[in-house]
């Protein structure tokens, strides 16, 4: 046992190391410790008020100082061996550049557990026209904290920060030029913080992606998609070089549909078709009093009535127009006014109602059908030429 614990490595006995493992388990333990009885103590004390931002701030640290405790643990243990002056100044080097970026990680977990909590809400709740920048200012304030944590931790680790500067201008020029794609989505995303020419919330229409503004970045905009409802990911840098057509921004959606009327319409029933179409819009909770309905052509197939309207954003296009053709439908059929189906009969385009549309078309089938039974009779008979219905056929 005594040749074992006087056993040697690196420098250091293998009894050194022992205390050495054991200073560090009962550190870490005893921390462990400390850190559950006041997080138990503080938690109850933190119960007690009004504000969130004490219970915030204790759920937000407990995983920084875990990591604190255990680099607590492996500076003491260190101590208890003995190691050249170069490896412990390295060494403290390393644990500074630890502690400094875990103290940034720190103050980032509680600034956006505050922005989420205070800040998001906030703004919500007051109608403010910049809510959709507190994403992005996020995203900026922790690459600013993580940037100058790590500085820092460099030039208090002995790193040379002027040269390591230069050499990063240098080498980001290079970076810029390969990841061109890149820089210009940052630049896209810069020009959408500035001009605005929409907001988180927003519908918008680029391409053939219309949809829902859920979220914008620095290189990247997500939109849920209004006809399936998928998230799609556009790079910024596509919204500077396609046009963007803001359908929240506008009063309403411009929608229009054609009604085809018979010649036979008398000009009373005419004049009535048109009152009942505006009537169907202006009652219409999904569309906009603003409309046009007039006739758009006359010619031997009938009288074309162009309705042209706009749907509220909120309803969107398709509940609109369901909505108005529903309506017209009704009082069409109440007022007896009939409307014309274009229709591929036996012979040829035709315009007719719709009820000799059906009827016309109940036909067709019912001849349609009697062939195809004609047919497989025939059929029949030549894979059997010996069957006895031959006079059927007529041969």
């Amino acid at each position: 046992m005594e040749k074992f614990l006087a056993y040697r490595f690196y420098d250091n006995t293998a009894q050194e190391w022992l205390l050495a493992m054991g200073v560090f388990a009962a550190i870490l333990l005893g921390g462990f410790l400390l850190l559950f009885l006041l997080r138990k103590g503080v938690g109850h004390l933190a119960d007690r008020t009004s504000t969130k931002v004490d219970d915030i701030i204790l759920e937000r640290s407990h995983k920084p100082l875990v990591i604190f405790i255990c680099i607590a643990a492996l500076k003491m243990a260190l101590k208890m061996l003995a190691f050249s002056d170069a490896f412990h100044e390295q060494f403290n080097n390393f644990l500074y550049l630890f502690l400094t970026l875990n103290a940034a990680w720190l103050l980032v977990r509680v600034m956006e557990a505050l922005a989420e909590e205070y800040l998001m809400p906030y703004s919500k709740k007051n109608g403010s026209q910049y809510v959709w920048l507190l994403p992005i200012a996020k995203r900026v304030i922790k690459v600013l904290i993580w940037s100058i944590a790590l500085i820092e931790a460099l030039s208090n680790a002995g790193y040379d920060i002027a040269g390591l500067l230069t050499g990063l201008g240098i080498g980001g020029i290079a970076i810029a030029i390969a990841a061109k794609n890149t820089v210009m989505n940052i630049f896209g995303g810069i020009n959408i913080i500035v001009v605005r020419p929409f907001k988180i919330g927003d519908r918008i229409l680029i391409d053939d992606y219309d949809g829902f503004v859920e979220d914008i970045g620095l290189s990247t905009t997500f939109i849920r998609r209004f006809i399936d409802n998928t998230l799609v990911a556009i790079p910024n840098k596509t919204f500077s070089d396609k046009e963007v057509v803001n359908i929240s921004a506008a009063q309403g959606v411009r929608a229009t549909f054609l009604l085809h009327l018979p010649l036979s319409l008398t000009a009373s029933q005419l004049g009535i078709a048109v009152e009942l179409c505006q009537q169907a819009i202006i009652e219409g909770e999904a569309t906009h009093q603003e409309h046009i309905v007039g006739v758009k052509q006359i010619s031997e197939m009938g009288i074309v009535l162009e309705v042209i309207f706009y749907a509220r954003p909120e309803f969107g296009i398709w509940k609109a127009r369901t909505e108005t053709t529903q309506k017209i439908l009704a009082a069409f059929q109440t007022h007896q006014i009939p409307i014309l189906v274009k229709a591929w009969a036996v012979d040829g385009l035709q315009s007719q109602t719709y009820e000799t549309y059906v009827k016309r078309s109940a036909s067709f089938l019912s001849d349609q059908k009697e062939d195809e039974a004609t047919l497989n009779q025939v059929k029949t008979f030549k894979r059997n030429p010996t069957t006895d219905d031959d006079d059927d056929f007529g041969f």
